[in-house]
């Protein structure tokens, strides 16, 4: 069969299944195996006892179609012109016939792992985008307490500091790297500005029990430095999403300059009460001294030959006419009355001033009146003119309390205002001006 199968050039075909695959392309082969057993039943049939001409004959041959795929391929058979029964044998799988199973179990591995993957790059980018936006988030806040003038403070469960933001490190005189993780009462040193006592911060635990948003009050902080502020503070308890305790933020507004505002401005009304007592006791006694120089002029007429009587008249309505310069600058000085601008001449409002500051100043102050001849006229309400030399005059007063000779000048002259003058000086244009300046030794 080798031999044959190696000169033949036209397929070879066989009866007997023993040769198949040394070389033919097959056939209906018959099978000694199958011959075998097909007689051993007939002699076990008949030492059994049965007749064998009872035995049927078998007519049907015990052949198998088998086909070798080699010897198709070599003559190119056509495999599909081939019986439906036919066997065919040595044929070549295709990878996927072959290890069908394996490929399936490879592909639903890398399947998984490509699933997996492709949901941790997603978890991945999430994340990225969570943190990117958490990072965002808090250079927002960060910039946005940063920006912000009041002070905050927050703190953790146990009272310590996390953060402070620059006002907050103005205010105390610490940085926040110092400040953190210490307590907040070392940190914040607040008096009641009433009463002088120590101020207890509100902890976590009070902020929660009484249900309180925010706590406001007002206080005086004392910071590193021994410098006191006047602050308002406030104090809200810090909760997550779920109401989850996280700590307290607190907040401090600097008032200090407000708090000085409110005090000028009740000095202000004050002195605008004693003005306004003064002006109508001034009125009266005006109204009583216009009584005293009528009834001395009239009385003046009478004792004109009596030099004595005369000489201490003259002395009186002197007096009375002073006291009535006085009282007509302390009405001047009260009274409430819009800015009138008119032609002043400003030496007089200044003399008339001092005339009044006069009776104010210590005696150990010189007053000492600087005033150029010619000066021209400005356009002035001359009762705020009368208001300026006075505030500007108690001023230096004051700031020579303490010295034992002061001396306080108050100078009036002409000056040109060139552009350069002007540009340095806010709404003021070149030109000619008088020119009032108070100074003082203190």
């Amino acid at each position: 069969i080798a031999q044959m199968h190696a000169l033949c050039p036209a397929p070879v075909y066989g009866v007997w299944d023993f040769y198949f695959g040394k070389g033919i392309v097959g056939g209906y082969l018959l099978g000694g195996q199958v011959h075998g057993h097909e007689v051993g039943e007939l002699a076990k049939r008949i030492l059994s006892g049965e007749n064998a001409d009872s035995i049927p004959v078998v007519t049907e041959c015990r052949t198998r179609l088998m086909l070798d795929h080699r010897e198709l391929q070599r003559f190119r058979l056509d495999l599909h012109a081939a019986p439906v029964d036919a066997e065919i044998h040595f044929r070549t799988l295709s990878l996927w016939k072959q290890h069908a199973g394996l490929i399936l179990a490879v592909g639903f591995v890398i399947g998984l792992q490509g699933a997996t993957i492709t949901w941790l790059v997603i978890v991945i980018r999430r994340r990225r985008q969570a943190r990117a936006g958490l990072r965002e988030s808090e250079a927002n806040l960060r910039l946005t307490l940063d920006t912000i003038e009041e002070a905050v403070i927050s703190t953790d469960t146990k009272n310590q500091i996390i953060r402070m933001n620059p006002a907050a490190e103005k205010l105390t005189g610490l940085s926040s790297a110092e400040a953190q993780g210490q307590p907040l009462h070392q940190i914040l040193s607040l008096t009641d500005k009433k009463s002088g006592e120590p101020v207890a911060l509100p902890s976590l635990h009070a902020l929660v029990q009484d249900r309180e948003k925010t706590r406001f009050s007002r206080a005086i902080l004392r910071n590193r430095a021994g410098i006191e502020s006047v602050v308002i503070q406030s104090a809200a308890p810090m909760l997550d999403e779920r109401g989850a305790q996280r700590g307290v933020v607190f907040v401090l507004r600097d008032v200090t300059t407000r708090q000085q505002l409110e005090e000028q401005l009740y000095q202000v009304q004050k002195m605008e009460s004693i003005g306004q007592l003064a002006g109508g006791i001034a009125h009266d006694f005006n109204n009583i001294l216009a009584v005293i120089i009528g009834h001395g002029e009239l009385l003046r007429e009478q004792i004109e030959h009596q030099p004595a009587a005369l000489e201490d008249l003259q002395t009186m309505l002197r007096g009375a006419e002073r006291a009535t310069d006085l009282v007509q600058q302390i009405l001047a000085f009260s009274r409430k009355t819009k800015p009138e601008m008119t032609p002043v001449l400003l030496q007089t409002v200044v003399r008339d001033a001092l005339k009044f500051l006069r009776s104010t100043v210590p005696a150990t102050i010189e007053i000492a009146p600087r005033i150029s001849a010619d000066l021209p006229l400005v356009l002035a309400d001359s009762t705020q003119l009368h208001q300026v030399i006075m505030n500007l005059c108690a001023n230096a007063t004051h700031a020579m309390k303490n010295a034992p000779n002061g001396r306080l000048e108050v100078r009036l002259e002409p000056i040109h205002a060139d552009a350069e003058f002007a540009r340095m000086h806010d709404g003021l244009r070149d030109g000619e001006y008088v020119r009032l300046s108070v100074s003082d030794t203190g």
